[in-house]
């Protein structure tokens, strides 16, 4: 596995004479978080592997973001979220990535299945112990409760709408492209939808 970040100061993506670069040959997966910045690197790796991306629901991606700039000394600009949103759009149109819908894997059977489909793309065959493992494990959310989460479990569009209404009306106006792709990774009626 290689970091996707290890190439923003790597002037070269792939092995040179030097013995320096990716080795596409002996490598199975590249990992990192996604960036706009990072987009003519993807599509160069897309060449070779098939981007497997994790996701959840956009709105709880902007509600999340929403509350960590509260914690972050250099806040990332709210706005920000739906151009990232519209980055991925064109990854997902263009590139074929295996999207894993990581909030929709409730039983322990959808994260087998997840992760089943995970190691076939990558086409790596992880030890049982580790799947079982990671299965097992319940999710950390290091933000903890807040308001805004309560009011996206309990379906409050209007009390977010209050509290984000900007980006959930930018969020709506990508919806035409946003939603087929959403649909077909198994969301399906997602509270901000039209």
């Amino acid at each position: 596995m290689v970091n996707l970040d290890t190439f923003s100061n790597n002037p070269r993506l792939f092995e040179g004479i030097d013995g320096h670069g990716l080795k596409p040959h002996v490598t199975n997966i590249v990992a990192g978080h996604f960036y706009m910045n990072c987009m003519p690197t993807i599509k160069t790796l897309a060449q070779y592997w098939r981007p497997i991306c994790s996701m959840r629901d956009p709105l709880a991606a902007i509600i999340t973001r929403h509350e960590s700039n509260k914690k972050e000394t250099v806040p990332v600009d709210p706005i920000m979220m739906p151009f990232m949103f519209n980055a991925f759009i064109h990854l997902a149109m263009k590139m074929d990535p295996y999207i894993v819908p990581l909030d929709l894997a409730k039983s322990r059977s959808d994260k087998i299945k997840m992760l089943e489909g995970v190691s076939s793309v990558a086409k790596v065959s992880p030890d049982k112990k580790y799947l079982d493992s990671y299965i097992d494990k319940k999710p950390i959310n290091t933000l903890g409760e807040y308001l805004l989460k309560k009011m996206y479990r309990e379906g409050d569009i209007k009390g977010l709408k209050k509290e984000i209404g900007l980006q959930i009306e930018v969020l709506k106006m990508l919806e035409p492209d946003f939603r087929p792709i959403l649909e077909k990774a198994g969301y399906r009626d997602l509270m901000w939808w039209s």
